[in-house]
């Protein structure tokens, strides 16, 4: 399980060291990943087809109903349940209930009452 995070770790480092490409060459990228069928899927599935602010692409983002709900873990929730700022990773911890499956921001996960590591996607 220990590498799992460290991988995990590893990869949001990675990306989030890539350089960005110019800017006109991102609003290409950007306005090539929408898709008109994919959009009219997510409205279906009850999501917004916007702009992932982590993935720099759109994507479906669904929002939950227990959005800050108390949690201790992910079994607690609809999503993820994530560490309140400033606890320590490896340390008992509370949290609250994602609001949404986007992945924008630095998030600590916490499972069975245990904060993991941050991870940040931008």
């Amino acid at each position: 399980m220990r590498a799992a995070h460290l991988f995990a770790l590893l990869a949001v480092a990675l990306v989030a060291c890539a350089s960005p490409p110019p800017p006109g060459e991102a609003n290409a990228q950007l306005a090539a990943s929408f898709d008109p069928a994919a959009a009219k899927t997510c409205e279906r599935r009850g999501g917004a087809y916007q702009i992932d602010g982590g993935l720099n692409r759109y994507s479906c983002i669904i929002s939950y109903s227990d959005a800050g709900k108390p949690c201790t873990d992910k079994a607690d929730c609809q999503g993820a349940c994530l560490a309140t700022p400033g606890q320590r990773m490896g340390e008992k911890g509370a949290g609250k209930c994602a609001a949404t499956d986007s992945v924008s921001g630095c998030n600590a996960p916490l499972n069975g009452g245990i904060v993991g590591p941050v991870l940040c996607a931008h």
